[in-house]
């Protein structure tokens, strides 16, 4: 029986070199991910991107429809790393017998590392603009709502007297704090904040909330 060949290669072998649909997906994922970390959205081309995974241009818009939509399932993967990263960042410090101010302290702690270490895909994951419902909202809102309810459980544990939905908007307000000053502090090209001057500055807004709430009395319904 005549063997067949592809370009020299067997066929038979050829088709098994190939990599499947989700497989070559996930590649692409995962080089979108390098780029970001790298060069920022800016660093993302199809043409470089084809090149490394070994697929044609069009190949990327079959698999994920555009370029854009790659990057946005690239930086809805960064905000389900860093949920993953913050919670067990978090469960540790509950682990170790840690105060609830030091929990607090832990989850600003836990945004500046991933946010420094990671640097230009995190701010990727703020830049690009997503649809409503979509997969990237989805995400979104579903790691911001698991990471709220660390933080209210730990103000709920400093004062249970207060209304949880009061406790969930006081949780916000020191979250879009924290990302405040992580942000700022990326941006300054000059980099005069160290790690510890940002921490300390986040800290300089969870202490006296965390006062704030221990010192208030029941909030009326």
């Amino acid at each position: 029986m005549e063997k067949r060949e592809f370009f020299g290669t067997p066929l038979k072998l050829f088709k098994m070199q190939q990599p499947s649909r989700d497989e070559l997906r996930e590649k692409l994922i995962l080089t979108t991910i390098d780029r970001l970390d790298a060069s920022g959205v800016n660093g993302v081309r199809a043409r470089d991107l084809a090149s490394e995974v070994g697929c044609a241009v069009g190949t990327i818009y079959n698999l994920v429809g555009d370029l854009d939509n790659l990057i946005l399932l690239a930086c809805a993967r960064t905000l389900e790393e860093f949920e993953v990263f913050a919670t067990s960042h978090f469960n540790e410090q509950e682990a170790k017998g840690a105060t609830n101010l030091e929990l607090l302290e832990s989850m600003a702690a836990s945004y500046v590392d991933f946010a420094f270490l990671h640097h230009k895909r995190w701010q990727a994951a703020f830049e690009v603009s997503y649809e409503e419902n979509s997969h990237f909202q989805q995400t979104y809102v579903s790691g911001q709502r698991q990471l709220l309810g660390l933080i209210v459980k730990t103000l709920l544990k400093i004062n249970p007297d207060i209304d949880q939905r009061e406790l969930a908007n006081i949780g916000r307000a020191l979250w879009a704090s924290v990302h405040g000053i992580a942000t700022l502090a990326m941006g300054n090209p000059k980099k005069v904040l160290t790690r510890e001057k940002v921490l300390q500055q986040c800290n300089r807004v969870i202490h006296p909330v965390a006062q704030s709430v221990a010192n208030r009395a029941k909030a009326e319904a």
